[in-house]
């Protein structure tokens, strides 16, 4: 460099400087840790309720086609005669509904 003396510049800190700096940072970071916890815990609720919404709705569906077996078994023994097409009926459409861990059945308003 030519010959010549080149001196760098430093910043140096005090003691109670260094500490201030190092307690700005602890403070960003634990706001960004806080929202990162709020965010998981949020998203967690919104799990637990789409759970909850799904075990209603299906207990809603399996009500339905428990109801629909006993319907068309009454249709047959009540409307007599020997025909037993609606309680087949009932049950070929029911059965499914029952045993099925899906979402059959639309319950939106």
């Amino acid at each position: 460099m030519n010959g010549e003396n080149v001196v760098r510049e430093y910043d140096y800190y005090t003691l109670d400087q260094a500490r201030q700096i190092i307690a700005e940072e602890q403070v960003h970071e634990d706001k960004v840790i806080a929202w990162r916890v709020a965010r998981a815990r949020a998203i967690r609720q919104k799990k637990e309720q789409a759970w909850r919404v799904y075990r209603i709705r299906l207990a809603i569906q399996r009500l339905m086609a428990v109801g629909m077996i006993a319907v068309g078994i009454l249709i047959s023994i009540i409307g007599g005669e020997g025909d037993w097409t609606p309680a087949f009926l009932m049950s070929f459409f029911g059965l499914p509904m029952l045993v099925t861990k899906n979402i059959v059945l639309n319950f939106e308003r």
